[in-house]
């Protein structure tokens, strides 16, 4: 990341998206995936680009 622009880019794009990977948010997609916990959408929203 020598190019600082690129950097700043990347760094506001992961910043961005952290809140989709809380423990809490990964934990219950597990589950719900797993078929153990009801399907909430909530938990998926913005996941996926498309």
């Amino acid at each position: 990341m020598s190019n600082p622009t690129t950097a700043r880019r990347m760094g506001e794009a992961g910043r961005a998206r952290a809140r989709l990977f809380t423990w809490d948010l990964v934990a219950h997609r597990m589950l719900q995936a797993a078929g153990l916990e009801p399907r909430n959408g909530a938990a998926w929203d913005g996941l996926f680009s498309g």
